[in-house]
């Protein structure tokens, strides 16, 4: 009986960690925008184009500003609502910092015979001033920001290529993954 717990055990902590995410990302104008969003990114000093979307889930729209600013790819995100969620910057996989780059790869590599990183983000969370502050003073980071990295990776299983995203902390520790379905239907396709 033991082992059939301890599996079962085994397996909802995986499924707690692993979930399926779907995402539909789609160009929308800034007025069908929530006003609160739109205020908060009018007061940073983005000196570039803003590009806004509208970001569908299973149980969620978010939506997310895009732009390039002091020779980086920005990415805020805001909940339905039009509250702050985070700050995402895109990076090179190899820019990560060299500790987290190390515990990041011998993760992967101990799951899976090869990978690909297919887009990195270092994630920002805190307090919509705190974030302002970040944005104003980028690069520089201020210690009251909670860091992590989201890197969305191809693998290869049973034989098949499927995405998957992940988390990661500021110090390279897994948080937790999701495999990415490009596309839901609900019609059989042949």
């Amino acid at each position: 009986m033991k082992p059939f717990l301890a599996l079962l055990l085994l397996f909802f902590s995986y499924a707690a960690f692993s979930q399926t995410k779907y995402e539909k990302e789609i160009r929308v104008k800034s007025n069908e925008v929530p006003q609160l969003a739109v205020s908060f990114i009018d007061s940073l000093p983005f000196d570039q184009k803003i590009k806004w979307y509208r970001e569908t889930g299973l149980e969620r729209i978010n939506y997310e500003a895009k732009t390039r600013f002091r020779d980086s790819w920005f990415s805020v995100e805001f909940l339905n609502d039009g509250a702050l969620k985070d700050i995402e910057v895109l990076l090179d996989y190899n820019a990560l910092p060299e500790m987290v780059l190390r515990k990041v790869d011998l993760y992967f590599l101990n799951k899976y015979q090869k990978f690909n990183a297919d887009r990195v983000q270092k994630q920002y969370s805190g307090s919509r001033e705190d974030l302002f502050e970040l944005v104003k003073n980028y690069p520089e980071e201020a210690s009251v920001i909670v860091v992590q990295y989201e890197i969305v990776i191809t693998v290869k299983v049973a034989g098949a290529f499927q995405t998957e995203e992940y988390l990661f902390s500021a110090d390279g520790d897994f948080i937790s993954s999701s495999r990415v379905v490009n596309r839901i239907t609900d019609n059989i396709e042949y």
